[in-house]
Order: C-alpha cells, then structure tokens, then sequence
C-alpha cells in the first residue's frame, strides 16, 4: 500500500462487521490497535496479551500504573538489574544487592535515608552504628531485650571484650562484669 505525498487519511484500516475501525495504519506509518489516531510507531490502546520474551531497547514508560504480574509464587527480573527513578530504588545486576535511596548499595539492604517500621524488626545478627544509634518511643517505655545473661556471659558486652558487660540476674537487678 502506498500513499500519496499529501495523504492525511489512514493509509490502511481494519473493521469490524459493523464497521468499527479496530486498527488503523496512519499516514506517518504508525500503526494503531485499539485507536484510530495512534501518536507512535505502535500504539495498542486496550489489554494485550504476549505469551513470548519481549525486548525493549529503550525505556518503559508508564502514564499510569506498571503492574506486572505473575501466575506462580514469584515474578522474576532478569539478571539487568532495575532500577526505579535515579536512586529511589536499585537491584545491582552483578551483587544482587537492593539499594533504597542510593544507586550503589553496598549490602544486600541499604537504605541510605530515615526508615520505618510500624511493626517488629528482628535482626539475626550484628547491629553495627556507624553513627549515633537512637532508641526512642511514642509510649512511657522504651527498652532493649537480651535476655538475663549471666556473670561469664554477660547480655550487654563490648566490641573486644566479651567478659565484661551488664546483665541481670533476676527482676529489678543489674549486675556488672568485669
């Protein structure tokens, strides 16, 4: 099919029985399904459905909600990495490593801004501060649990010193290792 030079009409359309255009090839060559004025190459104006891989060489823009969605338990990003924004969000591609605010986490989990947690953080190893460490509360009550510890395993120790410490030896008592 071949138009003219001063073509403005669809070079070609595609109709329903009741005369409904349901894709349209316009005068720039863009192709529309769903639309009859698409604005680029391929404009697909409805759901659609791809069973194979899909390649996009450049970026993916969404005007409104990217959603994407899996059958199973999981969806899984191919090993590129993601990114989300500039720094909002990062998967490295090589380490695996999330980063929340900065685009080269350095653990499997960097957040590099204030975070929060409205329920129970639990943590299975080491809390390291490489600044202050704050402890506060909405309620009368702030506090750190370990357990009561005893004299030769102290509940509260110090980096190189593992003997000394603080613990407690019943309700209401504190004791001191040295």
């Amino acid at each position: 099919v071949r138009g003219v030079a001063s073509q403005s009409a669809n070079l070609q359309e595609w109709q329903n029985s009741a005369g409904t255009a349901l894709a349209v090839v316009n005068s720039s060559g863009n192709l529309g399904i769903g639309t009859t004025s698409p604005t680029s190459l391929l404009s697909v104006h409805g759901n659609s459905y791809i069973s194979g891989t899909g390649f996009f060489g450049g970026a993916i823009t969404g005007t409104s909600t990217l959603a994407i969605q899996s059958t199973t338990a999981t969806s899984t990003f191919s090993t590129g990495g993601l990114t989300v924004g500039t720094s909002q969000f990062v998967v490295q591609q090589t380490s695996g490593n999330v980063g929340i605010g900065t685009t080269s986490p350095t653990s499997l989990l960097s957040v590099h801004g204030n975070g929060y947690f409205s329920g129970t953080a639990y943590f299975g190893g080491a809390i390291t501060a490489t600044s202050t460490l704050t402890l506060s509360a909405t309620s009368t009550h702030t506090y750190i649990s370990n357990g009561l510890g005893s004299a030769g395993a102290p509940s509260y120790t110090f980096t190189g010193d593992l003997n000394n410490g603080i613990w407690s030896s019943a309700a209401d008592t504190l004791n001191f290792s040295t």
